[in-house]
């Protein structure tokens, strides 16, 4: 029985994928068709990542519905790694070659905030400045929370205030005049909060002699 030969072309290499959400444990990306460049239509992809291991790709999920080109991993994805996704296109000719790979560094905490230093102080209140943090875990920094020591010379577990992530200062009133105290601030994500930044003791103000 003679061959059955396919006639027309593989489909042209697929764009690249774009991220649309990651946290710590999930990531998810869409990606689109090749372009129409005379080969049969495409039926189907594969969707290839490296399992945050280098070079090596693997098939990871087949898709055939060609009107859902968007794709969600939430089981095996783990803070701080780096995952990279390809995608092939299909016909009935056979497959593409794989798409400019995406790299996606999964979401971890922030680090924590920079430069806690006084701003301002009065006799019954202290104002403090801070950076923002170094990283911001690969997923945007939404807020801050402040901490203090009351003047007891231990920073207290219960938060004072916070700030959104746009406002890098803070002022805590009702304060003893003439004593020193400490303030900490930690930076926020949708992972969770960063370690905490400590200031050097701030002491409120008191009349002159």
């Amino acid at each position: 029985m003679a061959t059955k030969i396919v006639a027309g072309t593989v489909p042209a290499q697929p764009p690249v994928p774009i991220l649309t959400s990651r946290s710590s444990n999930s990531i998810a990306f869409n990606y689109s068709s090749p372009p129409n460049i005379g080969a049969p239509p495409v039926i189907g992809y594969k969707i290839l990542w490296n399992q945050g291991m280098g070079s090596i790709f693997t098939l990871l999920s087949t898709n055939s519905d060609l009107t859902n080109l968007n794709f969600a991993k939430s089981t095996n994805i783990f803070g701080g790694v780096t995952y990279e996704f390809s995608i092939i296109a299909i016909n009935i000719v056979g497959d593409s070659s794989p798409s400019i790979s995406l790299a996606i560094l999964a979401a971890q905490l922030p680090t924590a905030p920079q430069n806690l230093v006084k701003f301002s102080a009065d006799k019954t209140s202290i104002s403090v400045s801070w950076t923002a943090p170094m990283s911001d875990g690969s997923t945007p920094v939404t807020g801050y929370i402040l901490y203090w020591d009351n003047a007891s010379g231990t920073i207290i577990n219960t938060p004072i205030g916070s700030t959104s992530w746009q406002t890098l200062t803070y002022s805590q009133a009702g304060l003893q005049t003439n004593k020193n105290y400490i303030f900490a601030v930690s930076s926020v994500n949708v992972v969770g909060e960063s370690p905490i930044t400590i200031s050097a003791p701030i002491i409120t103000a008191t009349v002159p002699g």
